[in-house]
């Protein structure tokens, strides 16, 4: 099946979908290390994955459930930048974050100063 918002010859299997949720993600990541996990817009994300803004809502229904799954991501992959931030904005995801990842947190930031 071809989706009009898809790259032009790209097949919309759970496959593609998986990669290109993936590539936003990655660029999520980034983002919200130099701009800020509250700061980054849907435009810059597109700019960075070269996709366009309307996928952001294909692939995950809102900027708000894609945060939250960048945030989960964040949690995941213990990134303690992204987490402070989420736990700065009391984001539900990072606040799910376990007291240990917490504490490292707390661990980087005072390693900081």
């Amino acid at each position: 099946m071809q989706n009009r918002h898809l790259p032009h010859g790209t097949q919309n299997t759970p496959e593609n979908i998986a990669k290109r949720k993936a590539e936003y993600l990655e660029a999520g990541l980034r983002l919200a290390k130099t701009h800020g996990f509250e700061s980054f817009s849907k435009t810059q994300l597109a700019a960075e994955t070269k996709l366009s803004t309307p996928m952001v809502n294909f692939y995950f229904g809102t900027v708000k459930e894609f945060k939250a799954a960048l945030m989960r991501l964040a949690v995941e992959r213990e990134e303690l930048d992204v987490i402070f931030q989420g736990l700065a904005v009391r984001h539900p995801e990072a606040e799910k974050a376990s007291d240990e990842l917490k504490a490292q947190v707390v661990g980087w930031l005072t390693a900081r100063k």
